[in-house]
C-alpha cells in the first residue's frame, strides 16, 4: 500500500524515480575514473534515478557560485559586449567534474537561443523568456511546449514523463520541492495540464496520482514566516 504525505518546506527540489535507464553520481565517485567494462558482461542497472533541479539555474549561476567560493570559474567570459571570448580554466564545482555531462535546450516551442546575439545585446534574453512549465516539460519529457503548458505538447496533448514510466514498470516515484508541489517545476514530472496557473487542478491530479511521495512547501493556514494567518489562503491546494 502506498503512503502519501504532504509535508512542510524543504530546501532542494528533486524527483526520485526507480527507473533503470540512468544512474546517480555521488560525491565520492564524481572524479573517479570509470571502471573498464568486462567483455560480454551486461552493465548493472542502477537502482534509482534522482533528478535535482535548480529552478532558473544556468551556466552563469554555476560560474557565480564558483567565483564566490574559489575565486575562479571553469568557463570564464572576458571582454565587452560584441567582443567577448571564453577562457577555459579548471573544473571548480562538483558537477563540473562529473564523468558524463550533457547540455539541454529548455526554451519553449516558439523560443530560441542565440548565444552570439545574447553577448552582443544582454537585453535580448528578456524579450521572450522561457517559463518554468515549458522548461520543466522539456526536461521531464523531451518535448517542447508553450510557456504555460505542463506535461503537454504544443497542441495541448499529454506526453509521458519519467514518473509515469516508472509506475508503469511497477516502481515507485516521488516529487519533492522547496515550493508548493503544485508549482510548475515539480508538477512537470507528475501531471498534464494546459495551464500551469490551474494550481487547484494540478494539486488534485497530483494527490490522485500513483506517486508514492509528494512533498512541498507552504501551508494555507500560515504565511512564509510560519505565522498563523487570520484567514487561510487556499491558492495552491483546497
Amino acid at each position: 500500500m502506498n503512503t502519501r504525505r504532504i509535508a512542510a518546506p524543504l530546501f532542494s527540489l528533486a524527483l526520485v524515480a526507480g527507473l533503470t535507464c540512468a544512474g546517480n553520481v555521488s560525491s565520492a565517485d564524481a572524479t573517479a575514473p570509470l571502471p573498464a567494462k568486462k567483455a560480454n558482461k551486461k552493465p548493472k542497472a542502477p537502482k534509482n534515478v534522482i533528478v535535482l533541479i535548480g529552478d532558473g539555474m544556468g551556466y552563469n549561476q554555476i560560474a557565480a557560485a564558483s567565483l564566490y567560493e574559489k575565486g575562479r570559474s571553469y568557463k570564464q567570459a572576458v571582454g565587452q559586449p560584441g567582443a567577448v571570448r571564453e577562457v577555459t580554466g579548471r573544473p571548480v564545482t562538483l558537477q563540473e567534474k562529473f564523468p558524463v555531462q550533457v547540455d539541454m535546450a529548455t526554451y519553449s516551442v516558439k523560443g530560441s537561443h542565440d548565444p552570439l546575439r545574447a553577448w552582443r545585446d544582454f537585453e535580448c534574453v528578456k524579450a521572450d523568456p522561457t517559463g518554468s512549465a515549458a522548461a520543466g516539460t522539456a526536461m521531464s519529457t523531451g518535448v517542447k511546449t508553450y510557456n504555460a503548458g505542463l506535461g503537454v505538447d504544443a497542441d495541448g496533448k499529454p506526453v509521458e514523463n519519467p514518473s509515469e514510466r516508472a509506475i508503469a514498470l511497477g516502481k515507485a516515484a516521488g516529487s519533492i520541492s522547496s515550493v508548493q508541489f503544485s508549482h510548475a517545476t515539480p508538477a512537470s514530472y507528475v501531471v498534464h495540464n494546459k495551464s500551469r496557473n490551474d494550481h487547484m487542478g494540478i494539486a488534485k491530479q497530483e494527490v490522485a496520482s500513483e506517486m508514492t511521495v509528494m512533498m512541498g512547501a507552504g501551508n494555507p493556514h500560515f504565511d512564509d514566516n510560519g505565522k498563523k494567518l487570520k484567514a487561510p489562503k487556499y491558492g495552491y491546494i483546497s
